[in-house]
C-alpha cells in the first residue's frame, strides 16, 4: 500500500528534475481541492516536496515536508515490521498489530499536519 501511494510521488520525483532550489517547479495536474476553494489541501506541494527531498535540496521545507518524512516513516515502519516478523518477537500483538487498530488515529494525525504545514506555506505552494 505504502508503494502504490508513494508512486506519484517517485514518478514526479524521476520525471522532473529540482533545479537549483525552485520551489515553483512542474505542477502534474491541478489540485482539484484547490481549484474549488482556492486553499491548498493536506498534500499540496507533496509531489515537489519529494522531489527536492529525493535531490538532497533543503528547500522541501518550504513546500509541505510532511508528505516526505510521512514516506519514511512508511519505509521505516514497514522495516521494522519485517523485521520484526522474522524475529517472531514475543510478549504482545507487535508492531504490525498496533499499527493496524491505530491506523486510522495516524492518517487522521499525518492528514491533519499536512494540511496545516500546507495553510502555513500557501504562498510557496501556490506560487
Amino acid at each position: 500500500m505504502a508503494a502504490i501511494g508513494a508512486l506519484p510521488f517517485c514518478v514526479g520525483a524521476t520525471a522532473f528534475s529540482a533545479g537549483d532550489g525552485d520551489v515553483s517547479g512542474p505542477s502534474l495536474w491541478p489540485c482539484p481541492f484547490r481549484t474549488v476553494t482556492g486553499l491548498p489541501c493536506p498534500l499540496c506541494g507533496g509531489t515537489r516536496s519529494v522531489v527536492l527531498a529525493v535531490h538532497g535540496q533543503a528547500e522541501f521545507w518550504a513546500l509541505n515536508p510532511v508528505v516526505p518524512l510521512a514516506l519514511a516513516a512508511l519505509v521505516v515502519a514497514g522495516v521494522a515490521i519485517l523485521v520484526a516478523g522474522a524475529l517472531r518477537l514475543r510478549g504482545g500483538r507487535g508492531l504490525h498489530a498496533v499499527l493496524q487498530r491505530r491506523r486510522g488515529l495516524l492518517a487522521a494525525f499525518v492528514l491533519g499536519a499536512g494540511w496545516i504545514v500546507a495553510l502555513a506555506h500557501r504562498a510557496a505552494i501556490t506560487g
